[in-house]
This record gives structure tokens, C-alpha cells and sequence, in this order.
């Protein structure tokens, strides 16, 4: 922060040596007809508030970008809590034989998130377990399709 200080200081410094040195003014033309005069150091001035400006604003974009990820990834990490909370109450339930609500709440995490390997498994053997063998199929064929080097899935 200090060496910050300093440079600005400097500059600040050499901005005043070049004023003393050049107090001419610099016609700009626009067109034929149209001109302005402005002084050589407020247009240096000029430029670098203009300069300053375009740093914060980059800045600025980069931190709104950042803050953007990171809620992104904090939203992601709370969906995959919560899917984790309600497959373990599935696990719960199906442990405790309690199968219609575990078939419901396997559900529930593939509506969260549909390529869940191990809800699609377990939802595939309570369908076959009900006789609904073409949706045990169906369900297990695509926890197979997702993660083909799971033992359990490919049993």
C-alpha cells in the first residue's frame, strides 16, 4: 500500500513538472468548422480519470463474475445436501422395511437429480420386488449406462 502511495505521489509530481513545462492549449478539431481548445494537462488528466475508470469497471465485472461462481457452486453444494439428506432417509426407510416411502423418496432424489446411479439402482430392485419388472429394467439398464464399473449395479 505504501509503495501505492509513493507512485501516485510521483505522479502526481510529474504531472506538475509537465504543467509548468507545457501551458500551451491543443485545438481538436471535430470537423472543418467545429474545434475546441483544452489545455494539454487537463487533457492528460482527462485521460487518466478515463483509464482509472476503465480499471475499476474491469474490476468491477471480475468481482461480479466471481461472486457469480461462487453462488453457483454454493447452490449446487446445498441441492446435493439436500439430495443426500433425503437418499439417506431413503436408505433409512428401506432399511427399516418401510418400502412404499423409501420407493417414494428414491423418487424424490431422481426428480433432484435424475442420473443418481445408486437411487436408480435401489428404486430398480424395490420395482422388481413388486413385480414390476419393466421398470426395474428400465431403471437399472441406465444406472448401468451412467456408471458401468459399479459392481453393485452390474450384479
Amino acid at each position: 500500500m505504501r509503495f501505492i502511495i509513493f507512485l501516485f505521489i510521483a505522479l502526481i509530481g510529474v504531472i506538475a513538472y509537465l504543467a509548468s513545462l507545457n501551458q500551451a492549449d491543443l485545438i481538436i478539431f471535430l470537423t472543418k468548422h467545429t474545434s475546441f481548445q483544452i489545455p494539454i494537462m487537463a487533457l492528460m488528466l482527462f485521460s487518466m480519470a478515463f483509464g482509472g475508470l476503465l480499471v475499476i469497471a474491469g474490476v468491477g465485472i471480475r468481482e461480479i463474475k466471481s461472486v457469480f461462481i461462487q453462488w453457483k457452486v454454493a447452490s449446487r453444494q446445498k441441492r446435493e445436501a439436500r439430495t443426500l439428506d433425503i437418499y439417506t432417509s431413503a436408505l433409512n426407510a428401506l432399511l427399516a422395511k418401510r418400502l412404499t416411502e423409501a420407493a417414494q423418496l428414491f423418487d424424490q432424489v431422481l426428480e433432484m437429480e435424475p442420473n443418481h446411479v445408486q437411487s436408480l439402482w435401489r428404486l430398480g430392485n424395490l420395482k422388481r420386488l413388486e413385480k414390476n419388472f419393466v421398470e426395474a429394467i428400465r431403471l437399472h439398464r441406465k444406472a448401468r449406462t451412467l456408471d458401468d464399473r459399479n459392481l453393485e449395479v452390474l450384479l
